[in-house]
């Protein structure tokens, strides 16, 4: 395709195999196309619960939380709503949900393991179980549970977890995703 300098559309249903080959990707759902973008884009800015689950794997973890009028949280941890983490158009949108639920997405990745990034993120610590652990080499998936939900982290290999270990964790805040609830439409 380089070589011929030609514009190639291939179809896929293999989320890797589009991120890895294209330039741009649509993604689609029932026929309806979700969002158009580089695969960057689609992994870094998802419009919608459906690109933000189909792009990324292990998938985005997905969380119901609350709002008040200075925070989004759940029963385990809490993230301000304040200009450190979100844009001031973002406050103003998600205070519109004050007393309602939105859905919180966070990558695998965006959870932290490394003591340092933990006592800087007091906010968002975490206590988890760990149901499942895959080593895949360089990094290892780890499977949790976090007051009766299932959440995927991943690590740097060089973390040695394994079932029914207790682990301490943090949330990069400054790398969720927030999405309305109703229209699964994202908010962040």
């Amino acid at each position: 395709q380089s070589e011929l300098g030609v514009t190639t559309i291939y179809v896929t249903h293999d989320q890797t195999e589009a991120v890895t080959l294209a330039d741009k990707i649509v993604c689609m759902s029932m026929g309806y196309v979700q969002q158009i973008g580089t695969p960057i884009e689609l992994y870094d800015k998802p419009e919608n619960v459906f690109v933000a689950n189909f792009i990324g794997l292990p998938p985005m973890n997905m969380q119901d939380v609350d709002v008040t009028e200075n925070e989004i949280c759940t029963a385990e941890y809490s993230i301000p709503l304040t200009d450190e983490y979100f844009l001031e158009e973002e406050i103003a949108i998600i205070k519109q949900y004050v007393g309602k639920k939105l859905i919180l997405g966070i990558r695998p990745e965006d959870i932290h393991i490394e003591d340092v990034f933990i006592d800087n993120s007091e906010d968002t610590v975490f206590n988890a179980t760990v149901e499942i652990s895959e080593l895949m080499g360089a990094e290892i998936y780890a499977y949790l549970n976090v007051a009766n939900n299932s959440v995927t982290a991943r690590f740097d290999g060089r973390f040695k977890v394994k079932y029914d270990d207790k682990l301490r964790l943090a949330i990069d805040k400054n790398k969720v995703h927030i999405f309305d609830k109703e229209t699964t439409n994202a908010i962040r």
